[in-house]
């Protein structure tokens, strides 16, 4: 995980030689695993390394100066939004593992919602037919209006809406409902998100 995130201040001199710091993006030893970009990044565009295959959770957090990230081929594993806090970022995906519709990532079959650009901007969201929203899929979205949840929906992970201040629901699952504004598994039993 990034254990620099947030700091937007933060210095980095790598001495270590298990690690690869280059151009404000931190990497371990060959390449395989990106772990940290700087907020103070000036860049607009950058491209993952060829060779990488992971893309740390939060790796990208806040590094609001990028307007497009490029996601190579080798990619095999997005962990939790990567690109969390990046306001105007655009995803150029050559990753067969994800697609990217509609600024939302979904995984290889479509059948997760892996997470969402905060750059999205929507009065109407209609989710593809997927079995799940994984956890903070659309966190700080602030974009969205309104989210309609196909009949496919099975399982919501935690908290994957917290920061959308101005969304509505609209469920056509039979696993979830929606009261007065609040989204509820299908019993009542478990708050998913009541919306501010």
């Amino acid at each position: 995980n990034n254990p620099f995130a947030g700091c937007p201040q933060i210095e980095i001199e790598n001495n270590s030689n298990f690690f690869n710091y280059e151009d404000g993006v931190l990497y371990n030893k060959d390449y395989t695993r990106l772990i940290y970009c700087s907020i103070k990044k000036q860049d607009k565009e950058y491209s993952i390394k060829e060779r990488t295959k992971i893309v740390g959770k939060h790796s990208f957090y806040l590094c609001k100066n990028l307007k497009k990230i490029t996601v190579p081929s080798s990619v095999i594993k997005l962990e939790n939004n990567p690109f969390s806090g990046c306001d105007g970022l655009n995803l150029e995906n050559y990753s067969e593992y994800y697609h990217v519709v509609d600024k939302v990532i979904y995984d290889k079959d479509k059948k997760s919602v892996i997470g969402c650009l905060n750059s999205i901007d929507t009065d109407e969201l209609v989710l593809l037919d997927v079995d799940r929203i994984c956890r903070n899929s659309f966190w700080n979205c602030k974009g969205i209006r309104k989210i309609v949840l196909p009949n496919t929906l099975k399982t919501i992970g935690y908290n994957p809406f917290v920061g959308c201040s101005n969304i509505d629901f609209v469920s056509n699952s039979n696993e979830y409902v929606v009261v007065n504004g609040a989204l509820f598994t299908k019993d009542k039993s478990k708050l998913v998100c009541y919306p501010a």
